[in-house]
């Protein structure tokens, strides 16, 4: 049977002018994701990172990205600290993109982690909650 096909994006879709934050935008899914929204001409693209350095590398791969380069060579790419883990760190991410970003049309939620043991969190679970 094997998976389902995934019908190509129609020509000319385009999400010019349309800015978007995606966690874990630094590897995995999410770098692609930003990649394959850079390449439907997103104005702005915003990936949200634990690592700043790692983040300005990954800003750095998508814009020496060829087929970005090719059809999206103004875009706006940028890299915000937030590490889900620490809820002072998710405040600080929230008053940046108040601040800094005037109009949010898409949030692709996929930050994560692959923890292989047991690791306390920075802060209680109640206070994650609030």
């Amino acid at each position: 049977m094997g998976q389902p096909q995934i019908p190509p994006t129609p020509p000319g879709t385009s999400l010019a002018g349309k800015t978007i934050i995606i966690t874990g935008g630094n590897a995995g899914m999410g770098f692609e994701a930003a990649r394959q929204f850079l390449t439907l001409k997103t104005s702005t693209v915003i990936i949200a990172v634990r690592s700043k350095t790692k983040g300005q590398e990954a800003v750095s791969a998508l814009r020496a990205d060829l087929e970005v380069k090719k059809v999206n060579p103004d875009a706006t790419i940028r890299a915000f600290e937030l590490d889900l883990d620490d809820y002072e760190s998710g405040l600080a991410f929230a008053r940046k993109v108040k601040a800094e970003v005037k109009e949010l049309d898409i949030l692709l939620c996929n930050g994560g982690v692959n923890i292989m043991s047991y690791q306390k969190s920075k802060v209680a679970m109640n206070a994650l909650c609030k």
